[in-house]
This record gives structure tokens, sequence and C-alpha cells, in this order.
């Protein structure tokens, strides 16, 4: 049986935790540090023999924690996520995992539909005192199932 896609699918993923980086995110989190509405996940590359994900997230609130938006890279071994936000507003690092779901849920055919968890392990700057250690991290990702691209599922956020 080949495994290729499955754990590629995984990968992107846990990228995505990274920022991106988580149980299903809604727009009603109100508990949440911080909000992101969108997420561009291309698909991961190999740097120095280690699978990485680097991801953008957008739209992300408070502004005054995320800069609105933030750059993540996420080791696919250790599954752990470095975003960097906007405007120098600090770090916010994450230990993640993923699953794959049974069920579509909103994903656009041609796509597997991904969940994203974890827990923030640190950070630093502006947004650590908004997104703080031991916070839950959740994303709903939609993974295409040819380039491991991934992305929100449409309605969702990812929650910081």
């Amino acid at each position: 049986m080949r495994r290729t896609i499955p754990i590629r699918l995984c990968a992107v993923a846990v990228a995505v935790g990274s920022l991106t980086a988580i149980p299903l995110a809604s727009p009603s989190s109100a508990a949440a540090g911080a909000t992101c509405s969108k997420l561009v996940s291309p698909p991961p590359v190999t740097v120095k023999g280690v699978s990485m994900s680097n991801s953008t997230v957008s739209g992300c609130l408070p502004v005054s924690a995320t800069g609105g938006s933030g750059k993540s890279a996420t080791n696919l071994k250790t599954f752990v996520s470095t975003t960097t936000w906007a405007g120098g507003h600090g770090t916010t690092v994450e230990k993640i995992a993923y699953k794959a779901t049974t069920s579509p849920g909103k994903c656009p055919a041609g796509t597997s539909h991904i969940l994203s968890t974890g827990t923030v392990t640190g950070g630093t700057g502006a947004a650590a005192k908004v997104i703080k250690k031991g916070d839950k991290v959740t994303a709903s990702v939609c993974v295409n199932t040819k380039t491991s691209a991934a992305s929100l599922e449409p309605g969702t956020k990812y929650v910081f």
C-alpha cells in the first residue's frame, strides 16, 4: 500500500497547525487569544533533509497582537511550528498534530479534510501577551490531494 499522499496531507495539515497553528475552528470562537481568517500553505519543501511547510496567515485579530498577518514555518518531523507575526509583533511557537477526517466538511472536491490541533509552547512580543503558553490551537484545513497545498475550510478560522 502506498502511503505518500496521506503522509503529505498530514504534513501539510501539521504545517497549517503552525499558524498555523488547530477542535474545529469556527467564527464564534470567542475565547480565542487570536484568530486568522485566511491560510495559504503551498506544498511542503525539503530544507537540509527535513520536510518543512511554510504558510501565511492573514485577516488576523487582534491586530495589536498579530499585526494582522504572519508567516509560519513547520518542521514536519518534530511537528513544531513557529509563526512570526507582522510588524514586529513577536512569535508564537506550537506543537501540533493533525487528523484526517471521514467527512469532507465544506472542503471542495479534490481535497482532503484535515483537523489540525496543537498547544502553544512559547512566544515573544505583543503576540505572547494574547496567545499564551498552554493555549489550544485549532484549524480545519482542506488539503489538495495532488499538490498538498492547503487552505482553511470555508467558513472557519485558524484559532490561536
